[in-house]
């Protein structure tokens, strides 16, 4: 947490003001059991490297503390529930989405919930910070 933290408040010295950071992280909430182990802290292959399985309760903090003003795009929140707000795409392209993962296909055309997202936030450093 404390790397994510210092990393945010980094980030936030450097970028212009009015600039725009997008996060995307696996999302602690998730509700499928075989991509929480696939993401989980140690987990196996690519994952074994992962220190901090975030929600959305606990990334945005990380960000608003150091200054940014936060917008979620995607997220599952405690009870299982899915959201998402609309964002574009070439504002920074996001691959395990709603919107691009091809195996969220079925959730586009209106079947289901999509089961391979992350936790996307839009950081938004105000126009007036110093």
């Amino acid at each position: 947490m404390e790397e994510g933290e210092r990393a945010a408040r980094l980030v936030h010295a450097y970028l212009k003001p009015g600039g725009r950071l997008r996060v995307a992280v696996p999302d602690g909430n998730h509700p499928d059991p075989a991509y929480q182990r696939v993401v989980a802290v140690n987990g196996p292959g690519p994952a074994h490297d992962h220190r901090v399985l975030y929600t959305l309760e606990t990334l945005t903090p990380v960000f608003t503390q150091a200054g940014f003003d936060v917008q979620p795009l995607e997220w599952w929140d405690a009870a299982h529930a899915f959201h998402g707000a609309d964002w574009d795409v070439r504002d920074g392209p996001i691959y395990r989405s709603r919107h691009l993962d091809h195996r969220n296909a079925a959730f586009r055309a209106g079947v289901g919930v999509p089961g391979f997202t992350s936790l996307i936030l839009d950081c938004l450093r105000p126009p007036d910070s110093p």
